[in-house]
Formats: C-alpha cells, structure tokens, sequence
C-alpha cells in the first residue's frame, strides 16, 4: 500500500509541477501584461438607437477620435450606409454590414466633418442620421428630418 501512495504523491507533485510551470511563460510577471484579454468592446462616445422608427438621435456631435455606437434595438436588420448626397457631407467609405437585431454596430471617426447616413434597407427618407465630428457647421436637414 506504501508504493502505492507514494506513487500517488510522485504523480500529483508531476501534475502540480507542470500546471504550474504552465503559467508562466517565460515573459514579464507585470500583472498588467499577463492579464487575460477582455473581450467586452470599449466604451462608445456617442450611443444611437436603431428602430423601426429610425434612429435616435438623428444627429450626434462627438470629437475626433471618438466612438459612435449604433445599437439595433428592433426586430428587424437595420444598416448604416454612408449618404455622401447630402449637402455638405464628408465623402467616406464605411463597409457597414446589416446589424442584426440586438446587435452593436462601432466606427471610430478620426478626422473633423460631416458623416451622413441612412439605412439602405428601409431608404433614406424613412432613415437617415448623422455624426457631426469637430467643430463643423452644418448647415443643411437630412432628408428623413421633418420640415
């Protein structure tokens, strides 16, 4: 029964040994560089809800570098297709892919302007938006605002 055990107690200091040996690496023990990575998306700047009614708010002013959030509250796959047939608008490319119910949507914006929007599903009479990015005039109403 001695041999035994003491094949036991060889086998799970073996066992502990290699797991721990596992954890390190080799590389830095700074906690700040072998912390897991997070897999939650940063926080958005600007946060717009889309809906069935369109999206909410219809423009939002952030700083360049900031975030915009699109967040599709609806049942329904909604889009953010770049309008660059608004007056005054930024010409920028955006490969946005439908966003599916309950689902965000991110873009960071880096240079100032206006960046027009509408969703390419439901057309943009019935929804469009803008970010206003940077200390920009603007000076024209999107097609889907009222009067």
């Amino acid at each position: 029964m001695n041999t035994s055990r003491r094949e036991l107690l060889a086998a799970t200091g073996t066992c502990l040994a290699v797991g721990v040996s596992g954890c390190n690496d080799g590389g830095s023990s700074d906690p700040a560089t072998t912390a897991p990575p997070t897999t939650s998306p940063s926080p958005a700047d600007a946060t717009v809800e889309v809906d069935a009614a369109g999206f909410e708010p219809l423009c939002v002013s952030v700083d360049p570098g900031d975030r915009v959030r699109w967040g599709n509250v609806d049942a329904t796959a909604h889009d953010v297709t770049p309008d660059t047939d608004v007056g005054g608008a930024t010409d920028w490319s955006f490969d946005a892919e439908t966003v599916a119910a309950g689902e965000p949507l991110d873009r960071v914006f880096e240079e100032h302007g206006l960046y027009a929007y509408r969703c390419s599903i439901h057309g943009r009479e019935a929804m469009c938006g803008a970010v206003v990015v940077g200390d920009v005039s603007v000076d024209t109403a999107l097609p889907c605002q009222d009067g």
